[in-house]
């Protein structure tokens, strides 16, 4: 036999799988292998089918985490800071750029 004794699971089969999984919540492993065969005709192990959908957040301990609701904190809205106001005849300061230093952190040119 030349090649891969089994078959690849591609990302484009995460959707197909995805929908499969959640209409039958209660397939086995192997019926997920079989449905693959059916669909695709290719043949995986199920440690490829295991690795696939972890990789894709399809594994049940995945799923189980994002169907539990979440405890939602009461906390009160920010308010707004008060910005200072700057007289009519006065430049307004420029903020400095995202993520820099105030100064130069570059040396000049030597010569």
């Amino acid at each position: 036999m030349a090649g891969r004794p089994h078959g690849k699971l591609l990302p484009r089969y995460a959707g197909p799988i995805a929908e499969f999984i959640l209409s039958h919540a209660d397939a086995t492993r192997y019926d997920m292998l079989d449905f693959i065969e059916r669909t695709w005709g290719v043949r995986v192990s199920t440690v490829a089918l295991h690795h696939f959908c972890k990789k894709f957040g399809l594994d049940r301990a995945t799923r189980a985490e994002a169907t539990t609701p979440r405890p939602s904190a009461d906390r009160t809205p920010a308010e707004p800071r008060a910005d200072e106001a700057v007289p009519p005849s006065q430049p307004v300061p420029v903020p400095p750029p995202p993520f820099s230093r105030r100064g130069r952190n570059m040396r000049g040119r030597s010569s």
